[in-house]
């Protein structure tokens, strides 16, 4: 099986409600997937803990970034982890700040080992086009992923486009800038090795973070091949980039 994103989600709270935030649920794989999670909160919250429902354990890529707009982001994996019906992830910081997380499924990829190289690059940006740093990757096979989140001037719908071959899953992707942090995971299936970033321009962002990061698929999964956004997401509103 080829390496593919199967599913994507979101959630995300307005500033002073709640510390807590938990994605819409979908139906994920049983065994075997890998699910990344990127998360962006207020800079005046402190992140305390991210969790999910079928109790797997995430490891955080690379370190916090603080954005010259003063949020922060995190970003996180957890490869050949259990899923099934109902599956949410769940972020927590220590205040009442606006949060937003995107999270999605890979599937095809390796079991043990999928994170390669290591660290991922992450590049707080301050114009458009808001470009990620480069990572270059060890395995032909594999799929990059790509975590953009911003910072708008104006209250707004922000909508995203990416250039360099990326395709945005649509269920992870925050564009209401009215009421949230704006903000999408995006996946590129790759063939050969390289040198490889990602590059985003958004409507009435002022600085963004973006993170890439690179996940390799299991042996023997066949030729990769491009994706459209999956059908099973659950809303319509991928190393990384944060606002």
């Amino acid at each position: 099986m080829a390496i593919a994103a199967a599913n994507s989600s979101k959630g995300r709270i307005v500033s002073g409600v709640t510390n807590t935030v938990t994605t819409t649920a979908v139906t994920t794989s049983a065994t075997g997937s890998t699910f990344v999670v990127g998360i962006q909160w207020e800079g005046g919250g402190t992140f305390t803990s991210i969790a999910d429902s079928k109790s797997n354990t995430y490891t955080q890529i690379g370190t916090e970034l603080t954005a010259s707009s003063g949020s922060k982001s995190r970003f996180y994996y957890c490869q050949n982890g259990t899923g099934g019906a109902s599956h949410t992830v769940t972020a927590t910081v220590n205040s009442n700040v606006a949060i937003t997380v995107s999270f999605i499924e890979i599937t095809g990829g390796k079991t043990t080992g999928i994170l390669n190289p290591t660290p991922p690059a992450a590049n707080d940006d301050i114009s458009s086009p808001f470009t990620s740093n480069s990572i270059t990757t060890a395995q032909a096979d594999a799929m990059l992923v790509s975590f953009i989140c911003s910072s708008n001037s104006s209250s707004a719908t922000s909508t995203h486009a990416e250039s360099t071959g990326f395709t945005i899953q649509s269920g992870s992707e925050e564009v209401d800038a009215t009421n949230y942090w704006t903000g999408c995971l995006a996946t590129r299936v790759l063939t050969a090795t390289g040198s490889y970033n990602s590059s985003f321009t958004e409507s009435s962002a002022t600085t963004a973070a973006v993170w890439i990061a690179a996940f390799e698929a299991a042996a023997g999964g066949g030729a990769a091949t491009s994706l459209t956004p999956p059908k099973n997401s659950a809303a319509k509103i991928s190393q990384l980039m944060f606002y």
